[in-house]
């Protein structure tokens, strides 16, 4: 079972309505693909339902534990091209965090099949990058595994699956050194910031496990 799915199986248990996950990807890059990276999960809006989850049940206890970035972080750090590695664990809150500065974007990728190693197990594809010229893409496509048949009956359980799906959020923020002259890929695509330099891209996880590659972007700068 993966940590989305231990996940739903916790919000199932109970107060729907006060559940909620924001899964965040920043990037800043540099005009020779250089750049920094901050990956975030953050659980706050539910964090009340997971302590007491835990406290009962193991198998919460060991969903939650998959959020833990800490054997990610050391991992980061033997990665070639990375450094400054950081990471962050509020288990109060239940946010955690890890960032990291990447030399070019073949270290970037390198890096990303690192934090997103788990999601790689559970059969989906690490995000990747190209940068051809002006042109930067991400790739980045979701395994129908995502939720394990969570979504696959028509019964109540499944239901509440979708419904808790639908709350929970994976945003997508960048930042270029050049403005963005046009972006192809999500509709939810915004662009803005300082001489249109700042893309965010946002979907709720329901939206992923539909349509697989839906964050998807290709960006070309001026």
């Amino acid at each position: 079972m993966n940590w989305i799915s231990r996940i739903l199986s916790i919000a199932l248990l109970g107060i729907m309505s006060a559940s909620c996950l924001t899964i965040k990807e920043s990037y800043v890059f540099k005009k020779n693909g250089s750049g920094t990276m901050h990956y975030q999960i953050d659980m706050s809006e539910m964090a009340m339902l997971l302590k007491s989850a835990i406290e009962e049940d193991e198998e919460a206890s060991a969903g939650v534990s998959e959020m833990d970035l800490s054997d990610i972080a050391a991992k980061l750090s033997d990665v070639s091209g990375i450094s400054n590695v950081k990471h962050e664990q509020n288990m109060e809150e239940f946010i955690f965090d890890v960032s990291f500065k990447f030399k070019d974007i073949q270290s970037l990728n390198e890096a990303l099949s690192v934090v997103f190693k788990q999601s790689e197990e559970s059969g989906q594809t690490p995000p990747s990058f190209s940068w051809d010229g002006n042109k930067v893409t991400r790739t980045h496509s979701l395994s129908g595994e995502l939720t394990d048949g969570f979504l696959d009956g028509e019964d109540e359980e499944s239901e509440q699956a979708r419904m808790f799906l639908g709350q929970m959020t994976y945003e997508i923020d960048y930042t270029f050194a050049k403005p963005i002259k046009v972006v192809y890929g999500p509709e939810s695509a915004q662009v803005g910031g300082k001489k249109d330099r700042e893309l965010k891209v946002s979907s709720s996880f329901l939206e992923l496990a539909e349509t697989q590659d839906r964050l998807g972007t290709t960006i070309v700068l001026k």
